[in-house]
């Protein structure tokens, strides 16, 4: 073991700590979910461990040597203490650390849609507008940018480590799950959403994007369509026995 001496919170502690899997951080990357069956069957067959598919996961576990289950975790959707600990390795300073995350995305904006022109070719509207449902005028959403009636942008400038996450692992956030389908409920002629993530202090990948299609979602589209016409009903509801 080496010992590195510092004073307590210093800048020069911070930084050396970077990167680094510390006690604190161990908790947030280590991971106790469980594989997928599939993978534990394949690695038994892999390996020509006898074993029965109709056992449970825990048991057919049991039957694999402890490196071929530090493997399998390894394969588990990662928390996002992984990726902190990449950005951290990655990440260069820049202008905008400063600045609220809300903040730092308007800041940003103008600059994700340049680079998201460059990279596709689309040329991208960037007017404010809000777009109404014919169905209803508040159901709604604001689109960061318009291609054509057919396609449009959404922009996030998110931590390093979720802008890593989501190039990884090729998904949207949970989070913006709602958001996503407003954008097809919204506008019934929406074909394709162009999900932007853009950070320039990760200068090895800056920019990726995900693009969503109607098909994917339709469902999705559907569920938050009704959901929201039965909040906006009872709504209706309440005020007219408020005011009359």
């Amino acid at each position: 073991m080496k010992k590195v001496e510092f004073e307590k919170n210093s800048e020069e502690w911070q930084q050396f700590r970077k990167g680094k899997i510390t006690g604190s951080k161990l908790r947030d990357i280590y991971q106790t979910d469980t594989p997928l069956k599939k993978d534990v069957l394949d690695e038994l067959d892999r390996q020509e461990i006898r074993h029965t598919k109709s056992w449970t996961i825990p048991t057919l576990m049991e039957l694999l040597p402890h490196q071929s289950i530090l493997l399998l975790q390894l394969r588990v959707a990662k928390k996002v203490g992984y990726y902190e600990l990449m950005a951290e390795r990655l990440a260069v300073e820049h202008e905008n650390d400063e600045e609220s995350p809300m903040e730092r995305g308007h800041s940003l904006e103008r600059e994700a849609i340049d680079s998201f022109t460059d990279h596709t070719g689309y040329e991208v509207n960037t007017d404010c507008v809000v777009w109404t449902s014919d169905e209803s005028e508040f159901i709604a959403v604001s689109p960061d940018g318009e291609i054509d009636e057919y396609s449009a942008v959404e922009v996030k400038c998110l931590s390093s480590a979720k802008h890593l996450q989501a190039y990884f692992e090729k998904a949207i956030p949970s989070e913006y799950e709602a958001q996503v389908a407003q954008y097809f409920v919204v506008n019934e002629k929406l074909q394709q959403l162009h999900f932007v993530f853009y950070d320039p202090r990760i200068p090895a990948k800056p920019l990726h994007v995900i693009v969503v299609d109607r098909s994917e979602i339709t469902k999705e589209i559907e569920q938050y369509k009704q959901y929201q016409k039965e909040v906006l009903a009872d709504i209706e509801k309440q005020i007219i026995e408020l005011t009359f």
